[in-house]
C-alpha cells in the first residue's frame, strides 16, 4: 500500500517524467513536439514583437492545436506581451516556472504531438523585406581614365 501512495504522490509532483533534461532544455515540452523555438536574444526584437500574431496565425493554419510556453528569464513586460499576444490568438500560454531549467530558449511554440521538424528559427516565419539592390557603379580602368571612353 505504501508502494501506491508513494506513485500517487510522485505522479502528483509530476516527479518521474520522461526524457527530464530534453524537457528542462525545451521548457517543459519535447523535441519532436516544437515547432518554433525563440531565442533569448530574438524575443526582444521590435520585429518579432509586431508579427507575433501573425506567425502564430501561421503556425496554427499548419498544425493543431498548439501551445505556448515562455520562459521566466524574459522581463515581466515581454512575458505579459507575449501572453496577451497568444490570447489574442486562442492559442493557449504559460510562463514556465522551473528553477532548474538551463533552456536558451524565451519562447517555444509547441503541439501536443509529435511532428519532428527542425524547430525553425524565426526568420523563416517573418516577413521578408524587400532588399534595395544598388547596381554597383562599373570601375573605370586605368585606359578608360586616361583616354576618356
Amino acid at each position: 500500500m505504501e508502494n501506491l501512495e508513494q506513485k500517487i504522490l510522485e505522479a502528483a509532483t509530476a516527479k518521474h517524467r520522461l526524457d527530464p533534461d530534453q524537457q528542462r532544455y525545451f521548457l517543459g515540452t519535447f523535441e519532436e513536439r516544437v515547432i518554433l523555438a525563440l531565442k533569448t536574444d530574438d524575443a526582444s526584437k521590435d520585429t518579432v514583437i509586431s508579427n507575433f500574431s501573425q506567425i502564430l496565425r501561421q503556425i496554427s493554419s499548419q498544425h493543431t492545436p498548439i501551445s505556448v510556453k515562455i520562459s521566466p528569464k524574459l522581463d515581466l513586460k515581454q512575458q505579459m506581451t507575449y501572453l496577451k499576444l497568444a490570447q489574442e490568438q486562442e492559442t493557449s500560454a504559460t510562463i514556465v516556472n522551473e528553477s532548474q531549467a538551463q533552456s536558451p530558449f524565451a519562447l517555444i511554440v509547441h503541439t501536443d504531438h509529435a511532428v519532428n521538424l527542425d524547430y525553425n528559427n524565426i526568420s523563416d516565419y517573418l516577413p521578408q523585406e524587400p532588399e534595395t539592390t544598388q547596381q554597383p557603379t562599373a570601375k573605370k580602368s586605368f585606359f578608360q581614365k586616361i583616354f576618356g571612353k
